[in-house]
């Protein structure tokens, strides 16, 4: 069995005592056979069980019924129950599904809903049990009409005296016990027991013997509704009916004897009194609710206003009266209840303010609309408030009174003031950002193009700043650029205006400004950058670097300005920073050429432009080819083969050589694949790699994918690097070696010797080759100096377990000195030059039919032209 079907048969039994129960309460009064009373509780205690439980509880109710009518026998109980359970089941069915009602009897019309239902349920009993009762000849038919009646009443009060109780004790709290309520409640039901007493008794003689008297316990009763609660009610008219129905049984006080007349005037006396008491506790408890509800929307309205900080007031013109609420004395910093009038609002408004709103208010009692925003001092602060008001006029169109609300907008003030800082200033250095800056040179743009006026624009970029970011740290740099940017705050006039454009870029607009005032600036704003700074007990050198464009020489529009400023300081970094540089002609078209080779950089991928060329790599001892280097060559539609030197760079740049290398590697390593199924010598493809490529996270990936597609080894791959690639970012270059080394890969430097020192590294990191750059080698076997350094290198390399190889070999004499100093390897044009994979495959067949030999000295002066893909 589950817990709800148990739940339902314990409350079912429980039902069924109860209904038991007060049957035979009721029975004690019979008033025809042994079934028929003016007073039967059950229909009251049936119909709230069915009502709060529901209609499943109606088995208790029948074997409740069978139980207390078994005087009249176990058939006639049984039929009896019939109807007594039809009563219970359809009052409760009208008032849960069809008819409006609130268990709580919170409404007058749930009492009336209660007493249309239970008359008319209770009518289906009635002429149910007394015609079983008739029926079996207990009682004669001609007394079945009155029997209906009498059971009818009896429900019906059954229903009005219990239900009631029984709702308002389940559905509503108890009276508060504090000890004056306590006090109260006993000296109410002391008083109308004293009453019940007299009226109900014969100890009051004549004064009560009517119909009337017992309706002196009204005032008493209302008294209670209006005071109490349904339960103390309710209970009193319990308590009335009791006392009504013991005086007519013992034959005293009004209702004796008991007779037909009688008990119809109980019945009406009792119903009338609890009905009246019911409709009034359930207007008591409205008004209550009305009251508190009043109450609670003050409170919310109060609580509102102090959230949306807005206060309302009211005033009478004619006498100068203002009333305000309790924020709005709160937004002025005034004791609540302080007396206020017009003068003392006026007394409150910043000085500054205090025309402005006077004249909105003289404007407002002539029927224009109040809405002002001003400031306002309280407590020796400034706030900002926004008041709006409605002006009422009196039928001879005079302004009678007025009221209206006051909001405290401070937050909202600062808040728009900290947009707009933000909106056009740098946080960081609190200077101008692009958007000030844009609308600034734009008027002075127009002014100087109407007074025939020069102003220049110093474009700012700081040497060196990323290094010290990165080194130092975020927290260092900024702190960096806040100096910066108060001294060149300090190296120009208040006229003049300086943003900041982002990162440690910087523009000067010097107003009526030509050439040299320009450059005095110029100086000065170089001279005070290049001072050193005490950065937290730091010191910290930098520079900078300067271009400088001039209207109208130099464009005349605000974007062609900004532009040639940018390109000049690009000039000034390219011969060497910390210099300035005045804008020519020359600079647009090295910026175009720069822009056209990065858009035509983009397509070169798309329309296959790309080539790779192979040199090949020897050893020293015996020729043998030990490696091939593989070389980015790029065909270009209209320029042909242009020069490495002078797209590489810009790939670097602009993040294109990342996609460029990705395609260098997977094209290398497919020929190496073609080699291999040729069955052509297998020797490591060494491929350069830069360090945007080793940023990129994929690579490792993309390096491990390539070689598994392609069927290759780790020591089949070489990947070279430069010296720069360890300065830049050393963190990257180890962590990416150590994960390619698992894998077999094996590493070369490249261009050693040109860059930063890079010994340490060597130390640290896992090498198999060191390559020396051709700078060395051109004039190894004429200049000492050179000789001496290849000679260190070579021994170094070798201390540390490093192969060596010498590119840019182009001599016969380099290929001797080489070999004599140790040297293991070498390429360059003296064994050949760079060539398309057919070419070398070639080349390389040749090698395997004879040894070595060096090739045409003709092509040595050519140049090497082993540039990193």
């Amino acid at each position: 069995m589950s817990a709800v079907t148990q739940k339902n048969l314990a409350l079912a039994c429980g039902l069924a005592l109860l209904y038991f129960m007060g049957a035979r309460l009721g029975l004690l009064l019979p008033l025809a056979g042994d079934s028929v009373t003016l007073f039967w509780p059950p229909s009251g205690i049936a119909l709230t069980a069915l009502l709060v439980f529901g209609t499943r509880l109606w088995p208790g109710v029948f074997a409740g019924s069978i139980f207390g009518n078994l005087a009249v026998g176990l058939l006639h109980s049984l039929e009896i129950s019939i109807g007594s359970t039809l009563e219970a089941v359809v009052g409760a069915y009208l008032l849960r599904r069809h008819i409006p009602f609130n268990l709580s009897l919170i409404s007058v019309r749930d009492i009336f809903s209660l007493l249309l239902v239970a008359s008319g349920a209770a009518l289906l009993s009635a002429l149910n049990g007394p015609f079983w009762l008739a029926l079996g000849e207990l009682i004669p038919w001609h007394k079945y009409p009155v029997a209906v009646i009498y059971w009818w009443m009896g429900d019906m009060l059954g229903v009005i005296l219990f239900t009631p109780l029984l709702l308002a004790w389940m559905r509503h709290k108890p009276m508060p016990r504090m000890a004056a309520v306590l006090r109260e409640e006993t000296a109410y039901f002391s008083l109308l027991f004293l009453l019940c007493l007299l009226v109900f008794s014969n100890v009051s003689g004549r004064l009560f013997d009517t119909q009337v008297g017992p309706f002196i316990l009204l005032p008493v009763m209302v008294w209670g509704a209006l005071r109490f609660n349904m339960r103390t009610t309710a209970l009193s008219s319990v308590l009335v009916f009791f006392s009504s129905m013991i005086s007519m049984v013992l034959d005293v006080g009004a209702f004796a004897p008991v007779g037909e007349a009688s008990i119809r005037h109980v019945w009406i006396f009792n119903l009338t009194i609890s009905v009246t008491c019911l409709i009034l506790v359930v207007y008591n408890y409205h008004r209550e609710r009305t009251s508190r509800s009043l109450e609670v929307s003050e409170a919310q309205l109060k609580h509102a206003q102090s959230v949306a900080a807005i206060g309302s007031w009211n005033l009478d013109i004619a006498t100068d009266e203002l009333s305000w609420s309790d924020e709005t004395y709160r937004i002025f910093g005034i004791a609540p209840g302080t007396p206020v009038t017009l003068e003392t609002f006026i007394d409150c408004v910043h000085q500054d303010d205090r025309h402005a709103v006077l004249a909105a208010w003289g404007l407002a009692t002539l029927g224009e609309a109040y809405d002002v925003e001003h400031r306002i001092v309280v407590n020796g602060r400034t706030h900002w408030v926004r008041e709006r008001a409605e002006v009422v006029f009196n039928d001879v169109g005079m302004a009678a009174s007025a009221s209206g609300t006051v909001q405290d907008i401070t937050e909202r003030k600062e808040a728009e003031e900290s947009i707009r800082f933000l909106a056009y200033y740098d946080v960081l250095t609190g200077l101008p950002n692009r958007t000030l800056f844009h609308d600034r040179i734009g008027q002075t743009l127009i002014s100087a193009q109407r007074d025939g006026d020069n102003f220049a624009l110093l474009f700012l970029d700081l040497d060196r700043f990323k290094y010290i970011n990165d080194s130092m740290g975020h927290m260092v740099g900024d702190k960096l650029l806040q100096v910066v940017a108060e001294r060149l705050q300090a190296a120009v006039r208040e006229t003049d205006t300086i943003a900041r454009l982002g990162g440690d870029e910087f523009i000067i607009l010097l107003r009526e400004t030509g050439v040299d005032g320009a450059a005095h600036v110029a100086g000065k704003i170089l001279e005070s950058v290049s001072a050193p700074f005490d950065i937290d007990g730091v010191m910290l050198t930098s520079q900078g670097s300067i271009g400088i464009s001039l209207f109208p020489d130099d464009g005349e529009d605000v974007n062609t300005l900004i532009k040639n400023a940018d390109a000049a300081m690009y000039h000034a970094k390219d011969l060497g920073r910390n210099n300035f540089q005045f804008f020519t002609a020359q600079m647009n078209e090295r910026a175009q050429f720069h822009f056209d080779m990065e858009k035509d950089l983009r397509l070169a991928l798309e329309r296959n432009e790309f080539q790779l060329h192979f040199q090949p790599q020897i050893s020293l001892y015996d020729g043998r080819l030990t490696g091939i280097e593989a070389l980015l060559r790029w065909q270009h539609p209209r320029r042909g083969m242009v020069s490495p030197g002078e797209f590489i760079p810009i790939a670097e740049e602009s993040g294109l050589i990342v996609p460029i290398g990705a395609w260098v590697l997977k094209t290398a390593c497919a020929q190496a694949r073609a080699w291999r199924a040729q069955g052509l010598a297998e020797v490591p493809l060494a491929v350069n790699l830069s360090i945007r490529q080793l940023r990129d996270h994929n690579l490792i990936l993309q390096i491990a994918s390539l070689m598994q597609a392609d069927g290759l080894a780790g020591w089949q791959l070489e990947l070279e690097l430069t010296e720069s690639i360890m300065l830049h970012d050393a963190t990257a270059a180890m962590k990416f070696i150590v994960d390619a080394r698992q894998m077999g890969v094996s590493f070369s430097i490249d261009d050693f010797g040109t860059g930063y020192s890079s010994l340490g590294y060597l130390k640290k990191l896992s090498l198999d080759k060191l390559k020396i750059d051709q700078s060395f080698i051109r004039d190894i076997h004429a200049d000492p100096e050179d000789a001496a350094i290849v000679r260190s290198i070579i021994t170094m390399a070798h201390g540390l377990s490093l192969k060596v190889i010498a590119e840019g070999v182009e001599t016969a004499e380099q290929m001797d000195f080489l070999r004599a100093a140790g040297c293991d390897e070498a390429q360059g044009y003296y064994i050949s030059h760079p060539r398309p994979a057919a070419e070398l495959t070639e080349f390389m067949l040749q090698m395997e039919k004879s040894a070595i030999q060096p090739a045409d000295t003709s092509s040595a002066g050519a140049g090497h032209e082993s540039v990193p893909a």
